[in-house]
C-alpha cells in the first residue's frame, strides 16, 4: 500500500536519494527544499513516480506545515516524515562563529527538525507513523565540521530520545540516521544558502589524506546507503526500534 511521505532537504544529496528510494517503492513523496530549482529537479528526475515538489525554509514552521497540509489533503494523512534538510558552517570555530552564523545553522539543523516533526505528529494516521531524522556523527565527533554544526547535530540526539517517548503510545517511532563522510554536494549547497556567513579563512579542516585512516572501509559513503537505512526504519521490520541513532559511517566511530 502506498504511503504518504515528506522529505525535507530533498533537492540534493541524501535528501534526494531518500526521495527516490521511497518513490521507487511506490510511495507518494512530497519533496521540500529551500531551492525551487533543486526541488523541481528532483521531481523531474522521478517524473514517472508520485513526487510532489515544494519550496520552503524548514526554519519557518509555516513552510513545513504547508507541506504537511498538502500531504494530508492529497492522501488523507501522513505516514512518514524524514527531516533531511541541513547545512554546514564552514568549519567555523569559537573565534569565527558569528552570532548570525550560529543562529542560522541551528535554525535549519535543529529548529528545522523540530518544526518538521511538530507539524507531522498531529497529521500522522491513527495506525501510527515514522519520524526519521538525518543526524551526523558530528553530534559526537567534533572534527566533522564547525562549532554550530556540531552543537546542532548533538542537540538532535537529545530531542529524538524525548520525542520517541512522547509519540510511542500513538504507534509512532522516532529515530536518527547518523551518517559519516558521505559523497554529497552539501558543502556547495551550504555555501549557496549561508555562505555569506561562513568564515573567510578556515582555521581547522580535515586533511584529505587523514580520511583513509579515519574511515576503515577507505571510501566515502553513498547517499543511497543512507537512504536504504531510512527505508528500513520506515518499514514494519523496524516497529520495535525507537529513540535510537543508527550510525552509518564506514567504521569512523569505531576508531
Amino acid at each position: 500500500m502506498s504511503r504518504a511521505v515528506i522529505v525535507t532537504g530533498a533537492g540534493s544529496g541524501i535528501g534526494r536519494a531518500i526521495t527516490a528510494a521511497f518513490a521507487l517503492q511506490g510511495d507518494a513523496v512530497h519533496a521540500l527544499d529551500i531551492s525551487e530549482e533543486a526541488a523541481k529537479e528532483t521531481a523531474a528526475q522521478l517524473a514517472e513516480y508520485d513526487v510532489h515538489p515544494h519550496v520552503g525554509d524548514v526554519s519557518r514552521f509555516e513552510d513545513v506545515e504547508r507541506v504537511v497540509n498538502a500531504a494530508v489533503e492529497a492522501h488523507g494523512g501522513l505516514d512518514v516524515m524524514v527531516s533531511a534538510a541541513g547545512v554546514y558552517d564552514g568549519y567555523a570555530g569559537i573565534d569565527d562563529t558569528s552570532v548570525e552564523l550560529w543562529e542560522r545553522v541551528l535554525s535549519i539543523n535543529l529548529t528545522g527538525v523540530f518544526n518538521a516533526h511538530r507539524a507531522a505528529v498531529p497529521a500522522m494516521r491513527p495506525t501510527g507513523g515514522r519520524l526519521i531524522t538525518i543526524g551526523s556523527i558530528g553530534g559526537s565527533r567534533g572534527a566533522a565540521d564547525g562549532l554550530a554544526y556540531a552543537a546542532s547535530k548533538a542537540g538532535l540526539e537529545g530531542m529524538n530520545r524525548r520525542l520517541a517517548l512522547d509519540v510511542a503510545e500513538r504507534g509512532i517511532t522516532a529515530n536518527i540516521v547518523a551518517p559519516g563522510a558521505i559523497d554529497t554536494p552539501i558543502r556547495e549547497t551550504s555555501k549557496r544558502t549561508i555562505g555569506h556567513l561562513h568564515p573567510e579563512h578556515k582555521r581547522r579542516t580535515l586533511p584529505p589524506d587523514i580520511l583513509d585512516w579515519l574511515i576503515p572501509v577507505r571510501r566515502f559513503g553513498r547517499p543511497e546507503e543512507i537512504a536504504s537505512t531510512v527505508l528500513f526504519l520506515a518499514s514494519e521490520a523496524a516497529d520495535y526500534i525507537t529513540g535510537q541513532s543508527i550510525v552509518v559511517d564506514g567504521g569512523w566511530t569505531a576508531q
